[in-house]
């Protein structure tokens, strides 16, 4: 089967990996640039191109750089109905946005989308959360509740949409539903319904693209700026620094087995005084720290997306080590303070002694990137190409929104830490409440494997949680209510081998003796059972 070519990249919204593999000969690979961000090259360069789709693509770019005048003069002579939606987009005295959007409105981390909206003059936006200065948002929420029938928003956006709580029936909202996702694999079961619900999805980078546009039936588009800097950065140490090597995080957790990795090739790094913090700082402990060090290392997950710690760092003045597939490298490359690694073959190991066998140059470079890094990711023009990005992707024709089989279900995502919610606790007891509600209700003929089967799960995940706290109250009735659910569903459905899998799983983690022996007997008969299930 032939590889897709970069036209179909750019068509199907790849624009990531346009950037990254096209060539400078072709329009697309500078439109890709800007439409991930990066509008400066991309305006230097598209004006050579005097074919529609360039001129239309130019256009589009000025509109997510803030340039108005500029986006209104080149799309207003073309013949395009995806011009014409954006215009009216443009043209409008405010865009208006329903939303669901970090509820925190504090200045100092990365996710400043919400708060630069609210004070840009050209975007109302209304926000749902369980926060108390938004929309007021609760499970089973009605979303014809948060907007006025004679005059509905011009889209609604949640980012990241896997830590919210939608509405059931967001599709009958009369307007364009943009999801943007980051962690869509958390807990994909979960997520997957809810990945359906949107008419376009946005995620960071072609890593994501790759998995994401295989789960959905809709667009996909890559953006690379979702987060930003803190609006107030200390200054960058001028001299010597007293670190060579700064990793903070989750750094020993069995989600994170490469960071397992990344530790283990930096302490065989030979002369090396690195600094580790199995934790986060505040944002305030946290960029000095960086500024004392040589050296920092991003790695997500996705190795593709922005590393929020690698822009952070480089905005510091610090060398920064990132997977050569990471999106930073679009804004600064190797000569402006970022070196690619692979964690293969001792690769990241041989890439921090390269640095600081060479560190002036490295560090001179880091000089030129701080400056890059400060203009491109500065608060208020990273969310504000956000919000512009998100209106273009909203005006795009699409035909009938394909209705779900069925309205998803909400779930609780984790059992503890994630950027919960404003009061998440009470939130996830009311789901809690809600799902037994169901199970206990419902006439034993008429149950499905959701309707059994979810309490269970949210049961365990409340009492995960309350046995971490520092002071757990009790909780061992709650274990005791999900394995009696459980064991209820097994005799209703016998045959489900995610059923006996999700209690076997339960009971050894965290059954008394009693459960684990049953799940052994479980595990027994469905490894006899062979291809039967």
């Amino acid at each position: 089967m032939p590889l897709p070519s970069i036209p179909e990249i750019f068509e199907k919204g790849d624009y990531h990996k346009v950037a990254t593999i096209g060539a400078d000969s072709d329009w697309r690979t500078h439109a890709a640039r800007g439409l991930c961000g990066h509008a400066g090259p991309a305006l230097a360069r598209l004006p050579e191109f005097t074919n529609e789709e360039a001129r239309f693509y130019q256009g589009v770019i000025h509109w997510i750089d803030g340039d108005e005048i500029s986006a209104i003069r080149l799309l207003s002579p073309l013949d395009s109905e995806h011009a014409d939606n954006l215009l009216r987009l443009i043209l409008k005295p405010q865009i208006s946005i329903l939303s669901q959007l970090s509820w925190k409105r504090s200045l100092a981390g990365p996710h400043n989308i919400l708060h630069v909206a609210e004070n840009d003059p050209k975007f109302h936006i209304r926000n749902i959360s369980f926060g108390a200065d938004d929309l007021p948002n609760k499970p089973d929420a009605d979303i014809h509740d948060y907007y006025d029938a004679a005059n509905p928003p011009d889209l609604y956006l949640s980012e990241m949409l896997e830590w919210h709580v939608i509405p059931p029936n967001i599709q009958e909202l009369p307007c364009p539903i943009i999801g943007h996702t980051g962690d869509y694999d958390l807990h994909i079961q979960t997520m997957y319904p809810w990945l359906q619900v949107f008419d376009e999805m946005v995620v960071t980078d072609t890593t994501e693209y790759a998995y994401v546009s295989g789960l959905v039936d809709v667009p996909v588009s890559t953006f690379c700026k979702p987060v930003s800097l803190a609006p107030v950065l200390p200054d960058p140490i001028d001299g010597e620094k007293d670190l060579d090597l700064v990793i903070t995080g989750s750094l020993f957790h069995t989600y994170y087995p490469d960071k397992t990795e990344m530790v283990r090739q930096v302490l065989s790094t030979r002369n090396l005084k690195p600094f580790f913090y199995n934790g986060f700082f505040s944002i305030y402990e946290y960029y000095p720290l960086l500024a004392r060090s040589k050296i920092a290392i991003a790695l997500p997950r996705h190795l593709g997306a922005i590393p929020s710690r690698g822009y952070e760092a480089l905005a510091m003045g610090t060398v920064l080590l990132t997977p050569q597939e990471s999106c930073q490298r679009l804004f600064t490359g190797d000569n402006e303070g970022v070196v690619p690694f692979s964690l293969e073959k001792d690769g990241l190991r041989e890439a921090v002694e390269t640095v600081l066998s060479d560190y002036d140059k490295y560090a001179e470079g880091a000089q030129r990137g701080m400056s890059i890094v400060r203009r491109e990711f500065e608060h208020q023009y990273a969310s504000r190409q956000y919000l512009r990005m998100i209106a273009f992707l909203a005006s795009r024709p699409r035909g009938a929104r394909k209705p779900c089989a069925a309205q998803p279900v909400q779930s609780r995502i984790v059992a503890y830490k994630g950027p919960y919610q404003a009061g998440g606790e009470k939130t996830f007891q009311d789901m809690l409440g809600r799902s037994i509600e169901v199970w206990q209700h419902t006439p034993d003929e008429k149950h499905t494997l959701a309707s059994i089967s979810q309490p269970a799960r949210e049961l365990m995940l409340e009492y995960v949680y309350r046995l971490l706290l520092p002071k757990p109250t009790t909780f061992e009735p709650l274990r005791d209510m999900a394995f009696e659910v459980y064991r209820t569903a097994l005799e209703r459905f016998p045959l489900s081998l995610a059923l006996r899998f999700n209690f076997a799983r339960a009971a050894f983690h965290f059954g008394t003796s009693e459960d684990i022996n049953q799940a052994l007997d479980v595990v027994k008969s469905t490894l006899d059972a062979g291809p039967r299930f």
